[in-house]
Parts: structure tokens; sequence; C-alpha cells
């Protein structure tokens, strides 16, 4: 989470890398040791590495990170990459690791950025190897901090419907409904004033997909206590004035946005929310600024920066949005990097700036599609049937569960409460699927994304989450 809070794209070995090597940070009583060998050191004894070059290549498509035979191998030789760029011969107090890394946000491709920090990966391999095998890997030593006085902390003591209201939330956060439902109704029972209490409701019944229920619950929590941000953004955001032409609702909306943003200044949806009604009201250069604060705050969601790219396109700053969506496509695989590519292809050719064309990335023997979701039908736990309304014709499309699915970084409730089976009537899906040879429906699921829109003022009819 530090990580994605803090830089644009980190390459996957250096993102897990670093996790694994702080992560081993031993504590002890006099001494922390930062780089303290691990299982993973263990592990790599007896094995022989992969190429740097792989290494550096491995997404999460690829089989080093899913392969139950493979992913062990590749979590460790990113640690120990990591813990040779940082301690290894040459360099120990270098700084060639933030090298790499200042390069990498710059946007220089990691390859080249790579070699030119550390040089030649076939040289890197072999001293690498050499490293990994030694009898002994070193750590840095900190002193332990100053004993810190607990009398000092301002403390106080739960009420019973409190804790229930936290513990809840953990498990409603960790995805654990039946668990986080227990306590939560709990502590509605306990003190049927507990703002918190009825702001994790209110999840729990938007997870159902009841989202009037929902609405009643956020509304109750934020009446009891007007500092819970949630419950003011989700309250507003299943109001139904989300996508009104009316000034006034338009007003309300912008309102209700702003005083979630002062209840927390960092809470980077709400600041998108500003910058697509800006765009809708066709205050391009209000939107920009919004959006690549949003960038700021949450660098590493790849659709905030399409986001701007969609402005900046609109503000005729096509070689500005052009490299935007490069960006993005060259570093984020799937839903993401298509959704550059489509970007892309809408900037004009002349503006698309040096470098080979962007190009889907397309499962094999699959047709493409897109249109808006009409609805959607999750029979059990296995299966869906999605209906797309495309122009005026509506087709009928299965899937089996897993399948490849995806959203834009943009839409409002994010990863945390998304789920292909609710909430995404009205929003523009991009299929890819093999036809069928049933006649009742066109094909069988292959992957399927779900992609936010810069909306003009014709385009608020369409039905969307907490439409009325």
């Amino acid at each position: 989470m530090v990580l994605q809070n803090n830089f644009r794209w980190l390459p996957l070995w250096l993102n897990e890398g670093l996790a694994e090597f702080y992560g081993n940070t031993r504590f002890e009583q006099s001494k922390i040791y930062v780089g303290a060998p691990s299982s993973n050191y263990r592990y790599l004894q007896d094995k022989s590495l992969m190429p740097i070059d792989t290494l550096l290549a491995v997404n999460k498509r690829s089989p080093y990170y899913h392969d139950e035979f493979k992913v062990q191998l590749f979590y460790s030789e990113a640690w120990a990459l990591v813990h040779f760029l940082t301690f290894g011969p040459g360099m120990l107090n270098t700084g060639k690791l933030n090298q790499f890394n200042k390069l990498l946000q710059q946007g220089m491709e990691q390859k080249k950025a790579f070699q030119q920090v550390f040089g030649e990966t076939t040289e890197l391999d072999k001293k690498l190897d050499e490293y990994v095998h030694h009898n002994t890997v070193a750590a840095a030593a900190l002193t332990r901090p100053p004993n810190i006085d607990e009398k000092k902390f301002l403390v106080r003591t739960l009420s019973m419907a409190e804790t229930d209201s936290q513990l809840g939330s953990y498990h409603l956060w960790s995805r654990r409904l039946r668990e986080a439902r227990q306590y939560i109704e709990q502590a509605v029972k306990d003190d049927p004033k507990l703002g918190f209490a009825y702001e994790n409701m209110g999840f729990l019944a938007f997870q159902d997909g009841k989202d009037e229920e929902a609405f009643r619950e956020f509304s109750q929590a934020y009446e009891f206590d007007n500092h819970l941000y949630l419950s003011l953004f989700y309250k507003t955001m299943l109001s139904g004035i989300t996508r009104s032409d009316k000034p006034a609702d338009q007003a309300s909306l912008h309102d209700a946005l702003l005083k979630t943003l002062s209840l927390n200044p960092q809470f980077a949806p709400a600041l998108v929310e500003v910058a697509l009604l800006d765009a809708r009201q066709g205050k391009y250069p209000d939107a920009l600024a919004v959006a690549r604060r949003a960038e700021q705050l949450e660098p590493a969601r790849a659709g905030y920066h399409l986001l701007s790219a969609q402005i900046l396109l609109r503000l005729g700053r096509d070689s500005e949005a052009s490299e935007f969506a490069r960006f993005v496509a060259d570093r984020w695989f799937g839903p993401d990097h298509d959704e550059a590519v489509a970007l892309w292809n809408d900037i004009p050719e002349s503006q698309r700036g040096p470098g080979d064309p962007l190009l889907d990335e397309l499962p094999k023997d699959t047709q493409t599609t897109e249109g808006r979701v009409h609805s959607t039908t999750c029979p059990n736990d296995d299966s869906m049937i999605l209906e797309l309304d495309r122009g005026d014709q509506a087709l009928i499309f299965h899937g089996k569960f897993p399948f490849m699915s995806g959203f834009s970084d943009t839409i409002w409730y994010g990863e945390d409460h998304f789920s292909v089976c609710r909430h995404v009537v009205g929003l523009h899906a991009v299929i890819r699927y093999k036809p069928s040879t049933d006649n009742r429906y066109a094909g069988e699921l292959a992957e399927l994304e779900f992609r936010q829109e810069l909306l003009t003022a014709s385009d608020s009819k369409t039905a969307t989450v907490g439409d009325k």
C-alpha cells in the first residue's frame, strides 16, 4: 500500500521484492535488522536462478506469478535482487536502486533504466548467483528507538458496540461477510445511534445489491456522525443526482463532493467525481487540475492517468494525451492496457508520437464487441448472464467463472466493492467472447471490461448505479 500510494508504477519484481525485503525486518531487544535473511534465502540455496531479463519481464499474467511450481522462485529471486542491489558488492551506499526507481517514475523504459544504472544484465546474472549462494548475507542494523511512555498516550475505552463495530468493519473489508454481519448487527442493537455501525450496515447492503437500503443506512450513519466521509460519499453517489442535467442537482452533487473532501482531503475517488462533473459541464481546465490531483494522491491507479488523458484530448492537447496512453499501455496489462489502447486510437495519427503502434491483448480465438450493459444475472456462484445493448441490437452472453474481468479505476465504488454481478448496468462494456453455436445467445465470455466515460449532457439519460 505504501508503494502504490507513492509511485506511479513499479515493475512487479521490484514491487514484490521490496515488500519481501522490508516485510522480513527483524526486531530484537536492542537492534532492528533491515534486510535480514528470510525463508527466501534458504529456498534459493539449492536452486538455479532465472535470468534477470526474465525476472524483469514478469507481469501478473506470467506463469512465474501464477504457476505453483514457479511462483516461489519469482518471489525469492525478487527479494534476492532487491537485497543484492541494496547490499551487494559495489552497491552499498551508492543509492543506485533509488536512481533506478527515479528513472522509472520519470517514464524511462525499465530495461533501459536498469542497464543505465546497473550495467548489462548478463554480467549481473553471475554476480547475483554468487551473492545468493554465499554463506552469509548482509543486513542493516538500526538501534532500537528510545522507550515510548505509553502513559502519555491519549486513550479511551471503547464501548461494546464500538468494539463490535470495529471488528465487523475488519471482517467486512476482509470480505468475510458472514462474520461481519454478526458483529455489525450486534453493534446496532447495542447502540442504535452509533453512526459507524450504520455505515458498516450500508456497506453490507451495498454488497448485496440492495441500493435503496444502503442509501438509508449511509444517510442514517451520516446523520448520527457527520464526520463519516464514506457515508456522505456513498449516500451522495446512490442518491440519483450523479448524472442529472438539472443545474440544482449538479450543484448539490458538487457541494456534497466538496464536503466529502473537506472531511478527507486525500480521498481521491471524490476528486475523480469532481473532475467528471467539471468535464460534463465543459470546464475542462478545472477538470484537468482536479484529475491531476487525484493522480498525485494515488499514482499507481492506471485509470487516473487515463482520466487525465481523456481530458487532455478534449482540450486539444493530443500529443500529451498520447504520452499518457503509451505510459499506461507499456506498463499495465489487461483492462488498463486495453483502455489505454482505445484512448490512443482516438488520437489523430499525426499526434501519437514515435514508437510502435499500441495493440489490444486479445485472448486466443475470441471476437470483440462493446456497448452498454442492459442487465446482468448471476444464477449461481459459477456463472453469469449479461445482456448488452449495442446500438439497436441486444446481445446475450453467458459466462463461467473464473474469467478475466476488470474495470476503470474511476468507477466510483472501486475494487473494494466491485462485482461483475451488480452495479454495472449502464456502464460501457468491452467483451471478448467465443461465438456460440446456440442461437439463443451470442457467445461465451472470455474477458469482460467495464469502462468509465466522460459524459456530456446528452449522455445523462443513461441508466447507472443510483438512477431511480
